[in-house]
């Protein structure tokens, strides 16, 4: 009994710690459950903030990427777009260069517009000053002077070809030598023999080294000649001459299309001041033989004068008359008449300086101006301009023709101060050539007046 007692005893104090162990470890499990459930809770506060971090991150990436992509993509784009729509629409400024921002493909098309904006500028303000140029010379230097300069080539010449008789006369270089031309003088009397003028196309050596028979490769450089078109036909050329250097050069192409956009842009203005030229030379010139008219004397006698007695000068006047003229029309017929008037004003105009004048005055009679004259000098010109219209020979069907000319002297202002009066003196010394044997030059003095042939 005691000995059961006694295991009782033991049962009761190993339940007893038992209960107590287990009651301890409750507590610790609940005390460790509380720490990990605060770490959890820590860990989770941790996470939400990290995953509110990123989102906010995220989100704020995504706005500064789509600002970007705005900024560096879209936006120039837009502006891009703009600019070449106000080509078209004219309705806003597009001389204002774009900012190139990047070194990417936009920024490439970027510096690209603004190398054609440069380009069209410089073109727009060539066209500009071309449209206030008084004369069609003065264009064809500025245009020949370009090719020569801004676009560097070794040469330029430029050919005027006529809309009434096709032939060819070069404009640029200014008082060119024929015989410095590379095409040779028979294209300037045929202008057939001219390909660009046949074709009306570009024609370059670099596509065929002999695509033109006329042009002397002597030089070894390439030849790139390019048509004006006036009126849908061609009307001039610009033959541009490159070196070997420049004719294999990699900007060859740029420069060449640049020299066209400079021709596009003149042709019309070329237009314009050739078809005033000719209203203005069908005014003031005689249309058989290319000189000036009497009305073109009215127009500038006072000018003349004043400029002559500035400059304290002297102006021979010449008073000019085919002998017998009225016998070439009765015997060979007015068309060889016509011919011995062109032909004659042709000899005349070989015998003078550029700065003197021919103008025919009526009928057969053509008055010559001779400009800033040493004193009678006058008479060794005159002599000069009848021995060549006497050595002219005219072939006809009924033969050679040969004309013989009388010429009369009187100078302004030695003779007298008033030109008109000038003119009727020389037309008195004109009188007694004709009356003392005809094919001779008389000078005017006081004495002839008392004849009364004034």
């Amino acid at each position: 009994m005691n000995a059961l007692k006694v295991k009782t005893s033991d049962f009761d104090s190993i339940s007893e710690r038992t209960v107590t162990d287990v009651t301890k470890l409750s507590v610790n499990l609940s005390r460790e459950w509380g720490n990990v459930s605060d770490i959890i809770k820590k860990k989770f506060s941790l996470a939400l903030l990290l995953i509110s971090l990123t989102f906010v991150a995220g989100a704020s990436l995504a706005v500064i990427f789509s600002f970007l992509i705005s900024r560096n993509i879209v936006t120039p784009v837009r502006a891009i777009i703009a600019k070449f729509k106000a080509f078209s629409s004219r309705d806003m400024d597009f001389a204002k260069e774009l900012d190139v921002m990047s070194k990417d493909e936009i920024g490439t098309l970027a510096t690209e517009y603004n190398r054609l904006l440069q380009t069209i500028k410089v073109v727009t303000s060539f066209k500009k000053m071309i449209e206030e140029d008084e004369t069609v010379e003065d264009v064809y230097l500025r245009l020949g002077n370009i090719m020569t300069g801004e676009l560097s080539f070794s040469k330029c010449n430029i050919y005027e070809i006529s809309t009434l008789n096709d032939s060819v006369k070069a404009v640029f270089p200014l008082n060119a030598d024929i015989a410095d031309l590379p095409c040779g003088s028979e294209m300037l009397i045929s202008s057939d023999l001219c390909r660009v003028k046949r074709t009306g196309q570009t024609v370059s050596s670099a596509d065929y080294k002999g695509i033109c028979r006329n042009y002397d490769y002597a030089g070894g450089g390439g030849h790139f000649c390019i048509p004006i078109m006036i009126s849908g036909k061609v009307g001039g050329v610009v033959q541009i001459i490159a070196d070997k250097e420049t004719s294999q050069s990699s900007d060859l192409s740029r420069r060449l299309s640049m020299a066209s956009e400079y021709i596009t842009e003149a042709q019309p203005v070329l237009s314009a001041k050739l078809i005033t030229r000719a209203f203005k030379e069908s005014s003031i010139k005689d249309s058989l033989t290319g000189v000036y008219n009497r009305r073109f004397l009215q127009e500038i006698a006072d000018n003349l004068t004043e400029g002559i007695l500035r400059r304290g000068t002297v102006m021979a006047i010449l008073m000019c008359d085919l002998d017998f003229f009225k016998d070439v029309n009765d015997t060979y017929g007015h068309d060889i008449g016509d011919r011995v008037l062109s032909e004659t004003a042709a000899s005349m105009e070989k015998c003078i300086r550029g700065a003197d004048l021919i103008i025919r005055f009526g009928g057969e009679e053509f008055i010559i101006l001779l400009m800033d004259m040493e004193p009678d000098r006058s008479m060794e010109i005159a002599d000069k301009i009848r021995v060549a219209v006497e050595l002219n020979k005219i072939n006809t069907v009924a033969g050679v023709l040969q004309k013989t000319i009388s010429i009369g002297i009187s100078e302004f202002p030695a003779d007298t101060q008033n030109l008109w009066e000038a003119i009727k003196f020389a037309d008195t010394a004109l009188y007694r050539a004709k009356s003392s044997g005809r094919n001779r030059v008389v000078r005017f003095s006081r004495d002839m007046l008392k004849e009364g042939e004034y």
